[in-house]
C-alpha cells in the first residue's frame, strides 16, 4: 500500500513525492520478504499443494549441467530433463551386419561417418596424434564407455586398408558381441567426447524376433 502526501508548496510537494517513493519501496520490500518467508514455510512444512512441482523444479535446476554419462543415460531411457534443445546425441548409428557379429571379430564404421564425427572432433580437440595413429598399422587404442553396463572398455581402432573404413578390434567380439549378445539387425550408437577422452556406446534397438514356422504333422 502506498501513501502519497500532497502539498500546495513545491518544497513540501517534493518532500511528499520523496516520502511516497520511500514508503513504496519499503512496502514492496516488506511484502517480498513476507512472501519469501511464507514460501519457505510452505516448502518445508509440506503445506504447499504443489510440493511435487517444487521437487521437480529443483531436480531440473540440479540437472542444468550434464555429464556425457548423464546425457547418454537419459537418452537411453527415452527421457530428457535438460531444458536446452540439442541434436541427437548418437552421432554414429549402425544396424549391425553379419560381418560385425561373426568370426571376423570387428565392428566396421563407414569412412564418411568416421571423418565427420570422429576425425573432425579429434582435430578440433587437438588430438592430431589420434588421427595419425588411426591410419597407422597398429591403430589407436581408445576407451569406450558402455552406457548400458556403466563400464569402460578398451578397443583398438584402425583404418581398414582396402575400404578406408574404420574398424574396432581387439576386445570387440568378446566384450561386446558375446557379453552383450549382439546379433545381426541390432542397432548400436556411438559418439566421441573430447572432454572424457572416450567413446560412448549403447544398444539403441534390438533386432525384431524372427518368426518361427512349424511344419504340420511334426
Amino acid at each position: 500500500m502506498a501513501l502519497v502526501v500532497y502539498s500546495s508548496s513545491k518544497k513540501y510537494h517534493d518532500e511528499g513525492v520523496d516520502l511516497s517513493l520511500r514508503i513504496n519501496i519499503s512496502t514492496s520490500t516488506t511484502n517480498a520478504v513476507k512472501l519469501k518467508n511464507n514460501n519457505k514455510r510452505k516448502m518445508w512444512t509440506g503445506e504447499d499443494d504443489d510440493v511435487e512441482d517444487f521437487i521437480s523444479g529443483k531436480k531440473l535446476r540440479k540437472f542444468s549441467f550434464y555429464t556425457p554419462e548423464e546425457e547418454a543415460e537419459e537418452r537411453l531411457h527415452g527421457v530428457c530433463t535438460k531444458l536446452k534443445l540439442h541434436d541427437d546425441l548418437w552421432k554414429i548409428k549402425k544396424v549391425l551386419q553379419e560381418s560385425d557379429v561373426n568370426t571376423s571379430c570387428r565392428l566396421m564404421i563407414s569412412k564418411r561417418l568416421v571423418n565427420q564425427h570422429i576425425v573432425e572432433v579429434w582435430r578440433s580437440g587437438g588430438r592430431d596424434e589420434n588421427v595419425r595413429e588411426l591410419n597407422a598399422e597398429d591403430g589407436v587404442s581408445v576407451k569406450v564407455w558402455d552406457c548400458d553396463r556403466k563400464k569402460e572398455y578398451v578397443l583398438t581402432m584402425k583404418t581398414h586398408p582396402s575400404t578406408g573404413c574404420s574398424i574396432f578390434l581387439t576386445n570387440w567380439s568378446r566384450q561386446f558381441v558375446s557379453e552383450r549378445g549382439l546379433k545381426k539387425g541390432d542397432e548400436i550408437g556411438l559418439f566421441w567426447c573430447n572432454c572424457s577422452d572416450r567413446f560412448f556406446f549403447s544398444v539403441l534397438a534390438r533386432a525384431p524376433d524372427q518368426p518361427v514356422y512349424y511344419l504340420e504333422g511334426l
